[in-house]
């Protein structure tokens, strides 16, 4: 029993935690569009906008490799522990 509820804990953290950057991500995906659109020709803006957006698209790929990675290693561990 107490190796389900940590199993389950586990999982639930994980969860939140992709779930998390994720909406961050998007987040700052938003604010680096709205700084393009609202740039009215300033290249300063257009490249801080693009940079947000490039930055959190780095972050939101890492994010999905690490959980991705916490899967397939909590797959073998119970694969192999039962």
């Amino acid at each position: 029993y107490i190796r389900q509820g940590i199993n389950f804990i586990f999982n639930r953290a994980i969860t939140v935690m992709a779930a998390t950057i994720g909406a961050a991500a998007v987040l700052m995906i938003t604010v680096g569009g709205f700084m393009i659109l609202a740039s009215g020709g300033r290249q300063q803006w257009v490249d801080t906008g693009k940079s947000f957006i490039f930055k959190s698209l780095i972050g939101l790929v890492a994010a999905l490799g690490a959980y991705i990675l916490v899967q397939t290693v909590q797959l073998l561990i119970r694969s192999i522990y039962g």
